[in-house]
């Protein structure tokens, strides 16, 4: 054990991060990291591990899974071309359309966020005919490389029948589609902004700093960028959070910009003890939505896979009783079903 633990730890001083910039204070020789920086112990990891196990967590939704699904998901119908809508297609995967455009971000729609078939989590609510209904696909946003943000199948499944497709990611992580032959892929560190066009309309994708990390492997911890964006299109500016634990960074994204909608993460958060660093719950999402501004949000990373100890229906009770604490009204921050849509 003491042998391995050497061999990773000079294998991992050698990695170089050619992104390298040593006045960014997110940047290290090696990759990235929060700030302040964050740590995962292994030790913690058992330990939630075990207390899991023996807890038998998470338990089932109170009324089962299967009325979860009925009460939680609607028929997919995807907008017309003439429309400026979003859907919320499950987890953080989001489609947003106006008449020139369409974009999804960190879309999965496989069995399992996992590299195997057969071990690691699983959809607990389905994804039906998704990519095979889908109309047009202009962009894609990954938020960062953990495997139920960035799946493998759902991206070549994608890229397959949309192959002019654009793919937006945070530093460090094009190689990985370079690989697989996907070649229009741009990169960006915390507040790089690309602005393109699409049908002759303008759009800007801003990424913005989240506090979570980067894994895949075995020797690659936080050799990729984790980030949100913003989005600027069709005279509305949306924000994708990503995955993120609380921290006063987010502050400046909303002094930098007038959000309009906020798609932010309810879920995956329990036991605080180990995931507030790297997961928000409803009650710091709240936090967040007031702190940036927002005019709206929309509760996202909930409802579909059993990552934490929560069980899948209680984020949304969780986020009604914190906005009720923090005199916000309902109607500020919202959840839909999988496969609603909303109009922008």
């Amino acid at each position: 054990m003491m042998e391995m633990k050497m061999l990773k730890k000079q294998l991992f001083k050698k990695r170089i991060n050619p992104h390298y910039n040593p006045e960014k204070a997110h940047h290290r020789p090696y990759g990235f990291e929060n700030i302040p920086p964050t740590k995962i112990d292994w030790r913690d990891l058992l330990r939630w591990t075990q207390e899991r196990r023996q807890k038998r967590l998470p338990q089932a939704p109170s009324t089962g899974y299967e009325d979860f699904i009925k009460k939680n998901m609607v028929p997919l119908h995807f907008p017309e071309k003439e429309a400026s809508t979003f859907i919320w297609l499950g987890h953080s995967s989001i489609y947003i359309s106006t008449p020139e455009v369409s974009i999804v971000t960190d879309p999965i729609f496989s069995h399992r966020a996992s590299p195997l078939s057969f071990l690691g989590p699983l959809r607990k609510t389905p994804a039906t005919s998704v990519i095979e209904s889908m109309p047009r696909l202009d962009l894609i946003l990954i938020s960062h490389n953990h495997y139920d943000h960035l799946d493998e199948r759902t991206i070549l499944e994608l890229y397959q029948k949309f192959p002019n497709l654009l793919v937006i990611v945070p530093l460090g992580l094009k190689p990985w589609f370079l690989k697989r032959g996907i070649e229009q892929v741009i990169e960006l560190d915390w507040w790089d902004c690309e602005k393109l066009s699409f049908s002759q309309a303008p759009i800007a994708i801003t990424a913005v700093p989240a506090q979570h990390w980067s894994k895949r492997g075995f020797l690659d911890r936080n050799a990729s960028l984790w980030c949100g964006y913003i989005i600027q299109l069709g005279g509305k500016t949306l924000y994708f959070a990503g995955d993120t634990g609380f921290t006063p960074l987010l502050q400046e994204i909303g002094e930098r910009f007038s959000i309009d909608i906020g798609f932010i993460p309810i879920g995956a958060y329990e036991p605080r003890w180990f995931m507030a660093p790297q997961h928000i719950n409803p009650k710091e999402a709240v936090e967040i939505h007031q702190m940036l501004n927002i005019q709206q949000s929309i509760g996202i990373h909930w409802g579909v896979f059993e990552l934490t100890d929560e069980a899948l229906d209680e984020p949304p009770r969780y986020l009604k009783q914190s906005l009720q604490e923090a005199n916000c009204q309902e109607s500020e921050f919202i959840t839909l079903a999988i496969n609603e849509s909303r109009p922008f």
